[in-house]
């Protein structure tokens, strides 16, 4: 998946870029912030470490799923989720890499940044978004405190 460059990070003999979903990659001499550049990070949905929950969902049911929710649509640049399926089952897609999967207790659905994506209740559920970006004194994010992030499944 491809990139932004964001900052170039200078490791002695060599150099890192941060890109902009988080994840650092080797980088050549040349690479340059806003330079494009592959990351197999985001490919394999993969969230970056370090990144703090500062934003959750209510709790939606089949009955309160928002139909935008249902429909493609994308986290802003540098924000990841996690969608938590606490009862019942719920369709996963996203068009663009193939997925599509059922997400049900114990099966988290990673949101990649900028990746159209929809959901679909599969009869009886509860499920919850919960939303990461990196640390604010680790980059732009915004000023709210983290969140306590959901035990793993």
């Amino acid at each position: 998946m491809k990139r932004q460059v964001v900052d170039i990070i200078r490791t002695g003999p060599g150099e890192r870029a941060r890109l902009d979903c988080g994840h650092e990659t080797d980088a050549d001499a040349g690479t340059a912030v806003g330079d494009v550049l592959e990351c197999g990070g985001c490919d394999r949905g993969e969230m970056p470490e370090g990144f703090e929950t500062y934003k959750q969902t209510p709790e939606f049911t089949q009955d309160t799923v928002p139909a935008a929710l249902q429909r493609a649509h994308s986290t802003k640049r540098g924000v990841w989720a996690r969608i938590v399926v606490a009862e019942g089952r719920l369709r996963y897609q996203v068009e663009s890499t193939g997925l599509d999967t059922v997400l049900s207790p114990g099966t988290v659905g990673i949101v990649v940044p900028e990746v159209p994506h929809a959901v679909t209740p599969l009869g009886t559920v509860r499920f919850r978004v919960y939303f990461y970006r990196m640390p604010a004194s680790a980059g732009d994010a915004a000023d709210a405190e983290p969140l306590k992030p959901p035990a793993p499944p």
